[in-house]
């Protein structure tokens, strides 16, 4: 291991322990994207690890990680962030739906969601229909709707049958 590999090493081992506030994150963001866009494999399944996890303590930081590694093409994105990101989902649309909307949509539109099991279909398409059925004008749920149909029609196909 080069000074480099270890010097990244301390840094993500660092990382979980670094307090998650409203002033931190952006600075964390930073931090984050730039140990795991710097690192390899070996630090991705070691240390990097732990900072997918200690992300997802924050759902909208977890939510920005992806996006931005996913932006990025980051070479770990199928073996650590997508595992993450699916495993996530029913929260992150819990919690955050519009956010996990956006990133759900960017990641089909790039074509890095890949091919997702029946179960997390099934609760993406449950999470839409209930969205839907429960749906009342107003002029967030209209804008909601628009970005929806506009927007994240790909993300859609998702719960729709596959060809």
């Amino acid at each position: 291991m080069s000074t480099t590999e270890k010097q990244l090493a301390a840094l993500a081992t660092a990382f979980p322990s670094l307090p998650m506030t409203q002033h931190t994150l952006p600075f964390l963001l930073k931090f984050a994207t730039a140990v795991l866009t710097a690192g390899d494999t070996s630090l991705w399944l070691g240390p990097g690890r732990k900072i997918m996890e200690r992300a997802w303590d924050n759902p909208l930081f977890g939510i920005q990680l992806c996006g931005g590694l996913a932006e990025l093409g980051w070479g770990g994105w199928k073996m650590i962030a997508l595992p993450s990101v699916l495993k996530m989902t029913q929260r992150l649309l819990e919690e955050e739906p519009a956010a996990a909307v956006r990133l759900l949509s960017s990641l089909e539109k790039k074509k890095i969601l890949g091919d997702v099991d029946l179960v997390w279909r099934s609760k993406v398409e449950g999470w839409v229909k209930a969205r839907l059925e429960h749906w009342e004008r107003s002029e967030e749920s209209v804008s909601h709707l628009r970005f929806a149909t506009l927007r994240c029609s790909s993300s859609f196909a998702l719960v729709g049958p596959r060809a």
